[in-house]
């Protein structure tokens, strides 16, 4: 690696450390692709002035994080990561060029900006997502509820409170509402032996 690189590298870590590029929330461990931009990756720095092993470690790298807690972080712990990226021994050679880009926030916590604002992206989605899904439950409950409801009035209208108990029933006409012990309406006043 060059020195111009190694200095690039070395300043993209923020001695600073500034907060981190993702809320701590951001948990894409359930989301098995990441999405690459093909162009811009094969064009960006790390890929053309890294080796094959370099080059492999840094890939590594970036699909580790996104699979970590916040997405697009990983420790800043050298074992781990010589672990993380698969480099092993080889973690001390490949260390800068596998780093390049990353930032160290706040936290602890190193931070790939690209990585990140594709987390960023996919958790929009993925909580649009929760909101449809806990929508369509909603509805789902609130048609039970419903049917429910109308299921309980049928039955104390027509005295039934067990399923198929009632069937065949029907409501009283008006006339036979008014049937009582001395006659019976006909609807133009009351007509028995003794009515009007």
């Amino acid at each position: 690696m060059t020195e111009a690189a190694k200095a690039t590298t070395i300043s993209s870590f923020n001695p600073t450390g500034d907060a981190p590029l993702i809320s701590p929330e951001v948990d894409l461990r359930d989301f098995a692709f990441i999405p690459v931009e093909v162009r811009r990756l094969l064009t960006s720095e790390t890929w053309l002035a890294a080796n094959g092993d370099e080059k492999a470690a840094a890939v590594t790298l970036w699909l580790e994080s996104w699979h970590q807690v916040p997405a697009g972080s990983l420790p800043d712990n050298d074992r781990m990561l010589a672990v993380l990226s698969q480099a092993g021994g080889k973690w001390r050679r490949v260390k800068e060029a596998a780093l390049r880009g990353w930032v160290k926030c706040s936290d602890g916590r190193l931070y790939h900006p690209v990585v990140c604002e594709k987390a960023i992206s996919a958790w929009g989605h993925k909580q649009a997502q929760r909101k449809r899904t806990e929508a369509a439950r909603q509805t789902r409950l609130n048609k039970r509820v419903t049917a429910s409801v109308t299921e309980r009035a049928a039955q104390n209208v027509t005295g039934s409170n067990r399923e198929g108990e009632g069937e065949g029933q029907t409501f009283p006409s008006q006339e036979e509402e008014f049937v009582g012990e001395v006659g019976r309406c006909d609807g133009g006043g009351w007509n028995d032996e003794e009515g009007f």
